[in-house]
Parts: structure tokens; sequence; C-alpha cells
């Protein structure tokens, strides 16, 4: 499987960036944010950097180490593969993203993104750059070789898996109701990074809500839950 390139790391940051430059001033107008804010997003974009290039950078010297054979896809519907792709991605996430609460080396690699007291559309890549290598082994790859390369597929997906990593972390105080049992929704990831105890390990899903549900760790979000966020 090929490794990502510098031209495509260059590409993904550009189009956070695109797609941050679109979004954040609608956000905070919405929400009325303070300069504060503005302040705090700004170091946000500044992990985002560290974990596209320094991460990246990582990642390929890593590279020719953990290189591996993919077989032609199982699946050559491109819809069907991106639907398969996010929800394997999903269910490995999810023990993944469990196993980082829970065990303090994998937590201080996690913490970056929690501590943003104000969470919005730039903390989702408020990231230490160890996350870029670390999720590439114990996820893209291992998801790779279950479904097999598919161009389209896999290009598609990875949009889609970019959509709802953005969504999850927008602030926005609307009520998605029944949606927000099947897919992960700005309030329901909210709880998430919520500095309250009562929302503590709850939510851990990236995409599909009903992993929590199933698992146990669902809170749905009330109508007028809102929590501050943080560590």
């Amino acid at each position: 499987m090929d490794g990502i390139s510098l031209a495509q790391e260059l590409q993904d940051a550009l189009y956070s960036l695109a797609l941050f430059a679109v979004i954040v001033p609608i956000e905070m107008f919405l929400n009325k944010e303070s300069r504060d804010s503005l302040k705090n997003r700004s170091l946000n974009l500044l992990y985002m950097a560290g974990y596209l290039f320094l991460g990246g950078f990582m990642f390929q010297l890593l590279l020719p180490y953990v290189e591996v054979s993919i077989s032609p896809a199982k699946i050559t519907n491109p819809f069907f593969y991106v639907l398969a792709y996010l929800l394997i991605t999903d269910l490995i996430f999810y023990i993944y993203h469990r196993l980082q609460h829970r065990y303090p080396l994998l937590w201080r690699v996690h913490r970056p993104h929690h501590s943003d007291p104000d969470m919005n559309i730039t903390t989702s890549l408020r990231t230490h750059p160890l996350e870029y290598p670390i999720q590439y082994l114990v996820i893209s790859y291992p998801v790779a070789w279950i479904l097999g390369y598919n161009e389209s597929g896999m290009l598609y997906g990875f949009y889609a898996a970019q959509f709802f990593l953005y969504l999850a972390h927008i602030k926005l105080n609307v009520n998605f109701g029944f949606l927000s049992n099947i897919f992960v929704t700005p309030k329901s990831h909210r709880i998430h990074h919520s500095s309250e105890k009562i929302h503590c390990n709850k939510n851990f899903a990236q995409y599909f809500s009903f992993i929590d549900i199933l698992c146990g760790t669902y809170h749905p979000p009330q109508k007028d839950e809102f929590p501050k966020t943080g560590l």
C-alpha cells in the first residue's frame, strides 16, 4: 500500500484550511464568539500544522518498515465501499479511543485534543503529531487490508470521514433529533469533550452513535444540554 506523499499532506492541509475559512466565521457569528476564542482557534491551527506536517514526516520515516500488500477491493461499488469503510473504521477507532482514555501512555497523546476549553471546528485537528502515525498503523492499514484497494471508494471514504470529523466538533447547539442515535452530531460529541463528571467516558464513536448505544457508553444529548469542554 502506497503511503501518503508530502503533496497529499499539503492538499489535506489546504482542504482543511479552506473549509475552516468558510465555516469558522459562520460558527463564530452564530455563537457570538469573543476575540479570546479567536486566539484559541489560532492555537488550534498551529496544532493542526504540527499534526499534519510533523506527524506526516514521522509517518514517512516509518513507511518503509510498515508497507503492506493490499489486495484488490472486495467491494467494487464505491457507495457500499464507503459505508463499509466508515463502519469498520469507526469500530476499530471506538476500541482504540477507549484505550486512549484508559491507559496513561495513550492518554498523553490524546490529551491535547481534550484540552481545548472551547470546542469548535478547529478542535477537530487539535491533535498530537504522534496521532498521525499511530492511527495509520492501528486503523487505516487494517481497514485497507480488510476491504482491499478501491481508489474511488477510499477517496470518497476519506472525504466522508473528514466531513464527520468536522461536523462532530463544530460549535452548534442544534438538536438533530433521532439522527443523534444513528450518527455522531455536534451535541453528542460535545458530551464526550465535556468537563462535567456525569459525561466522563461517554460517546466514544466518531461517525456512528449506535456503536456507543450497543456498547453501553452512549449519553443522549438533552435538549438544553450544551456543557463546557476541556479537562
